[in-house]
């Protein structure tokens, strides 16, 4: 669960979950996912290794970060403006940790992905 999810919980008790495999921000959030993807294009020796990567972002468009992104962008057009107001505020607050300056900083879940084509595919795609 996101600190977007966690801080709209009060208020959204039944937010749809991220939906494995679908399109979005976490559509390639399964290592085992990615692998599959991988070697049913062909792939072989694949490698996919969890890697955590520095990110920033201005501070200006956190609110346009986690309103539109994720279960928490799908649910907020669902509930009336008072409650929108006390979700975003509530959010807005689980970010301050993140928030240096005029800045978000936070660390990015990424894949490392190595593999290897066979030379029969390889040759086949020239």
């Amino acid at each position: 669960m996101t600190t977007a999810e966690r801080a709209a919980r009060p208020w959204l008790p039944s937010m749809p979950a991220a939906v494995p495999d679908a399109p979005g921000q976490f559509a390639l959030a399964t290592r085992a996912r990615v692998a599959r993807i991988l070697a049913d294009a062909g792939w072989d020796d694949i490698a996919v290794e969890a890697l955590d990567v520095p990110m920033h972002f201005p501070a200006a468009v956190l609110e346009r970060y986690f309103t539109r992104l994720g279960p928490l962008g799908r649910a907020l057009p669902t509930v009336d403006a008072t409650t929108r107001t006390r979700i975003v505020a509530a959010v807005r607050d689980a970010f301050a940790p993140y928030v240096r300056g005029d800045e978000v900083h936070f660390d990015a879940a990424c894949w490392r992905i190595g593999a290897r084509a066979t030379s029969a595919r390889a040759g086949a795609t020239r």
